[in-house]
């Protein structure tokens, strides 16, 4: 299970660094084009692959731990959810904001 839990710490570091991309985006005072596509381009392989991955290994870490440990896992599978929905919507708000620039 340790290494599960690598694993989604991993995924849980990806994702803690876009939320810092896209902040320092929002505080740019002004978006060039290429940050806009970048933003684009990280935001598409975001969205393809890591809720997934996570999830999959939070299911299995799930399966594997005892019932007292349960509930933590199921706060832990939440927050990462309440991360990457907010970061993914900031960073859609910023994109919208921009589209002049794509």
């Amino acid at each position: 299970m340790e290494g599960l839990v690598r694993q989604r710490g991993s995924i849980k570091a990806s994702l803690t660094n876009f939320a810092k991309y896209v902040s320092n985006l929002l505080r740019s005072d002004e978006l060039l084009p290429e940050n806009v596509f970048d933003l684009q381009e990280r935001l598409n392989s975001l969205e393809c692959s890591m809720l997934q991955r996570f999830a999959d290994i939070q299911d299995k870490i799930d399966r594997d731990c005892d019932e007292t440990e349960l509930e933590d896992e199921h706060d832990e599978r939440c927050e990462f959810e309440n991360k990457y929905y907010k970061v993914l919507a900031t960073a859609k708000n910023i994109l919208a904001n921009n589209k002049k620039l794509l």
